[in-house]
């Protein structure tokens, strides 16, 4: 839990292999700079440049939220944008 009242970081593993780090608004406690989740659509694109891909993501089955996920495999991140405000920032493989 790192002290957290809620999911900071997901760590996704495929077999016994960490695929992909999460990190959530929550853990911005332990971040500094353009690491911090709270930067915008604009920001972004000024700082990091117009991704690779966009990928549009849904909450789920009963839910209305639509998420973007700009993907910058060069990089080797995703950043997770939800009303043009990021929600997460992911390292990839």
């Amino acid at each position: 839990k790192l002290g957290l009242n809620e999911t900071g970081m997901i760590l996704h593993f495929e077999g016994n292999k960490l695929t992909r780090i999460t990190l959530r608004e929550p853990f911005n406690k332990f971040l500094v700079g353009m690491t911090k989740i709270d930067h915008t659509k604009d920001d972004i694109y000024f700082k990091i440049g117009v991704p690779k891909d966009v990928k549009f993501v849904t909450g789920g089955t009963e839910s209305s939220r639509v998420f973007k996920i700009f993907q910058y495999p060069e990089k080797g991140i995703d950043i997770m944008v939800r009303k043009d405000q990021q929600v997460s920032l992911s390292l990839v493989e």
